[in-house]
């Protein structure tokens, strides 16, 4: 009688476990199908559709089952790929919560070694770029005044320290030039009016070498005085300037004339 009863007793704990054993075995079918699914979609680049079929299986997985450390380190990777071209705070947290909840379970796993920087970088991108912004450190620095800027050494010379010697240097050149175009001018209608045998032609050639003649001893005097001023302007290396003051003494009264080069 007791060897039947042990029987009955082995054989219903039997049928028990195989009763639960067939649920939870179909349970992993289907989570094993979601998790395929959503890395399909993820392969394919389609993380919407990745992300959908990851979350239901991550709802269905056993707690500390591969299956499920698996699809949280995926759902982890997909939330921050999806959020590299889309903007998603909600997503954003629960991306944070899946990466944590994996390098949790994983961490003392082997299986999981390969993974576990990747998910760690993953991580701390995410974190950061969930970090609130630093206000009062900005409005700090928008109310400190601004440091002068530095000085350029492109800014235009001012007026003490304009090179006015090689301004009166270009003027004699040009002047000078001038005058050698004028006297130029000068010899080729002298010489035209010494070869012309008519008297009006010849006039009219002799009055255009006088006023080329003129305009040539004007310009190379323009051009004299112009070096001669830049040779002292670059001697002395000093504006021009002269000052006029009244000069009161016991024996006279006048005024003094004080002139700087």
């Amino acid at each position: 009688m007791r060897e039947r009863n042990g029987s009955a007793i082995a054989w219903g704990t039997a049928l028990c476990a195989l009763l639960a054993w067939g649920p939870a075995r179909g349970q992993l079918a289907d989570v094993e199908a979601d998790y395929l699914a959503g890395t399909d979609a993820l392969d394919r680049g389609d993380t919407a559709a990745s992300l959908a079929s990851l979350v239901k299986a991550l709802a269905a997985a056993p707690p500390g089952h591969p299956l499920h450390v698996k699809t949280l380190y995926a759902l982890g990777f997909c939330g921050h790929k999806h959020l590299q071209s889309h903007q998603d705070s909600i997503l954003l947290s629960d991306a944070i919560g899946w990466l944590e909840r994996f390098l949790t379970a994983a961490r003392d796993n082997a299986e999981y070694e390969a993974v576990i920087p990747k998910a760690e970088l993953m991580l701390a991108e995410l974190k950061s770029r969930a970090a609130p912004p630093p206000a009062v450190a900005s409005a700090a620095t928008a109310a400190a005044p601004s440091a002068p800027a530095p000085a350029s050494s492109d800014a235009p010379p001012t007026e003490s320290s304009f090179p006015w010697h090689w301004v009166a240097l270009g003027g004699a050149v040009a002047a000078g030039g001038a005058g050698t175009f004028f006297g130029v001018r000068t010899l080729s209608e002298a010489d035209a009016a010494g070869r012309s045998v008519d008297p009006d032609v010849s006039a009219a050639h002799l009055d255009d070498a006088r006023s080329a003649a003129l305009w040539s001893t004007v310009c190379f005097g323009v051009a004299g005085a112009a070096a001669v001023g830049a040779g002292v302007l670059w001697w002395l290396g000093s504006d021009p300037s002269v000052s006029a003051a009244p000069s009161v003494s016991a024996e006279a009264a006048g005024f003094s004339f004080m002139g700087r080069f």
